[in-house]
């Protein structure tokens, strides 16, 4: 490790970037002291946070890791809700035997034909049961309101999808801006079956001015 942000992670052999996996948007939370609110953190809070990564994650002394806190990631600043813990891994177990950190469709890609004692192949992976249960539900905040955008399509996995990029189109961001917000603050919700989702998520009330609606929104949360 040599210094922070992504380029902080090398090699220790040839000092190249050696940062395991990239996302093309991330955030930060910090608490407040009756752990009630949480606020994503804004870039130049992040630097310091960045800085002294283990001692803000209160990693143990004698801890092998280091903390995502130090690549200083900020893509969405001051988006407020309301703290309510819960237990990312609880869920089902998976048919074979495999590290639970595992047990989902993108990092479970990770097993295959892996050289230590997990490595999978193709066919075995089928067995994995994506059981994380990472849930939240929308909540009001000072500068966001929330909306619900309709996704369809014609399985469940495509109707989310669509709500996504409906999402997306309108509030003029990424979708991986919208996935990160609605995992902060709101949820994808089945209306009904093959394929017809409400997307729920706090938007920046700047967004729905633009739009001509924030109005209604005000008006139907007394905003």
């Amino acid at each position: 490790m040599q210094g922070i942000g992504s380029e902080a992670i090398k090699c220790q052999n040839c000092a190249a970037q050696a940062i395991p996996s990239e996302m093309p948007c991330r955030y930060t939370m910090a608490f407040d002291h009756e752990r009630t609110l949480e606020v994503t953190v804004g870039k130049k809070s992040l630097q310091d946070i960045a800085r002294h990564a283990s001692q803000y994650a209160v990693l143990p002394a004698a801890s092998q890791q280091h903390s995502t806190f130090l690549l200083g990631k900020a893509d969405i600043a001051a988006l407020l809700t309301r703290m309510r813990p819960f237990i990312g891994n609880m869920g089902t177990t998976p048919a074979i035997h495999m590290p639970h950190s595992h047990n989902c469709g993108h990092f479970g890609q990770l097993l295959l034909r892996a050289p230590h004692q997990y490595r999978l192949e193709q066919a075995q992976l089928q067995a994995r049961t994506d059981g994380h249960l990472e849930l939240d539900s929308v909540r009001e905040g000072e500068e966001a309101a929330p909306i619900q955008v309709i996704g369809s399509g014609a399985d469940l996995n495509a109707a989310t999808a669509n709500g996504l990029q409906r999402a997306a189109r309108l509030l003029d961001m990424s979708v991986d801006e919208v996935k990160n917000r609605v995992t902060i603050t709101g949820a994808v919700e089945i209306g009904r079956a093959p394929g017809l989702v409400t997307v729920s998520l706090l938007a920046p009330l700047k967004q729905l001015e633009k739009l001509g609606i924030a109005h209604l929104v005000k008006g139907q949360y007394g905003l």
